[in-house]
């Protein structure tokens, strides 16, 4: 304990003389900013870039955005949509529906306006061309076909359970 006139009450606290030395500096490298290419002293031993702007500039163009998910992004609706800059029916950002152009590509042209591509079986998602048909606006409705839902229905029950149903209903 020391005391001292200045304070009222004694305090402990150790005198130069005898406190434990900090940890000594480590020696700073001279390194070239693979982003600017700027000459740096580094703070710190596994530092890269000269400053964080460059270091994210660096690590995307290095590993790339890690939300990209190759150009096909879900559309609230289910369909997907894929980017296709420079296409005629591109929205704001450069995204068409993918059932279109998996469609265009099949047969080789632009669709028109008036011209609906159809999921036979239903599922939104699912833009196989052995799965798409081609519909005109003012011929038929939207929606799936009663014929292709049932379909799809009994192909997915199982033997047992197509035969209790044709029994039942014969």
């Amino acid at each position: 304990m020391v005391y001292s006139p200045k304070l009222r009450y004694p305090t402990a606290y150790a005198r130069r003389s005898t406190a434990m030395p900090g940890p000594k500096p480590k020696p700073r490298e001279t390194k070239t900013c693979p982003a600017c290419d700027a000459q740096f002293e580094t703070r710190w031993p596994r530092q890269v870039c000269c400053s964080r702007s460059c270091a994210r500039a660096f690590h995307s163009k290095v590993r790339g955005n890690g939300n990209w998910k190759g150009g096909v992004n879900r559309h609230t609706s289910g369909y997907l949509k894929e980017l296709a800059k420079g296409h005629p029916y591109a929205d704001k950002n450069g995204y068409v529906m993918q059932h279109r152009l998996v469609m265009e590509r099949t047969l080789g042209r632009t669709l028109l306006p008036k011209e609906r591509v159809h999921h036979k079986n239903g599922v939104r998602s699912d833009n196989r061309p052995e799965n798409l048909e081609l519909w005109s606006v003012g011929k038929d409705p939207a929606g799936q076909r009663a014929v292709d839902a049932a379909r799809d229905r009994l192909q997915a029950l199982t033997p047992e359970q197509r035969q209790h149903l044709f029994e039942e209903f014969s």
